[in-house]
């Protein structure tokens, strides 16, 4: 994890607020096992993007997260998108999965619950699994409702605090992308778009 260049700390619009859950494979999949999700999927590190390093990485592969800096810059970006999109509308795919946040500091829980709701039928998720429940509960909603239903899940409200408070990294000013978290709509970040396809494509590439 590299050091944050900025203070600057975007907060999302409701009230709440968690610990962040640290970008640590350890704690990630207690998150999600603890949830339900089978033990035969997990997370681990991705240490570059070099071959010799991509074969490191366990596979089959079906979702990568990047953590990054918060910068201003950054953020004005994701305004500007946000308003053009508001503006001019958007289309997405009823398949993809999103789900606003509305938590400070939830954005690695969010990451990862986009990374098992947008793969869940690969995942086979058991019927007894509480993400299953969670994303099937909050199918025919909308990003803003799949919020708020975070917002009053009490199962991932006490599962997020005891694994955040795990982590031994001092709390800075970084966000898990998935699929963009804060923002009103869906929007691809560049930088996490490049990464994604570099492990993706290389995945491919081996016949995963």
């Amino acid at each position: 994890m590299s050091e944050s260049t900025s203070d600057f700390r975007p907060t999302p619009s409701g009230n709440k607020r968690w610990l962040p859950l640290e970008s640590n494979p350890e704690v990630m999949n207690k998150f999600v096992w603890s949830l339900g999700l089978p033990r035969k999927w997990g997370f681990t590190d991705v240490y570059g993007l070099d071959a010799d390093l991509l074969a490191m990485v366990p596979q089959p592969v079906v979702a990568v997260m990047m953590l990054f800096p918060v910068t201003k810059p950054h953020e004005d970006h994701r305004v500007a998108e946000d308003e053009r999109i508001q503006a001019e509308g958007q289309t997405l795919s009823p398949n993809v999965y999103h789900l606003k946040q509305t938590i400070a500091n939830a954005c690695g829980t969010v990451g990862v619950l986009h990374a098992v709701a947008n793969n869940k039928d690969r995942l086979e998720l058991p019927e007894d699994c509480y993400l299953r429940r969670f994303v099937e509960n909050g199918s025919a909603k909308t990003s803003e409702e799949r919020g708020e239903q975070l917002e009053v899940s009490e199962e991932v409200t006490n599962v997020h605090e005891e694994c955040a408070n795990e982590g031994q990294t001092e709390v800075g000013a970084f966000r898990f992308v998935e699929l963009e978290s804060i923002v009103q709509s869906v929007v691809c970040d560049s930088a996490c778009a490049f990464v994604a396809c570099q492990v993706v494509g290389w995945c491919l590439n081996k016949g995963v």
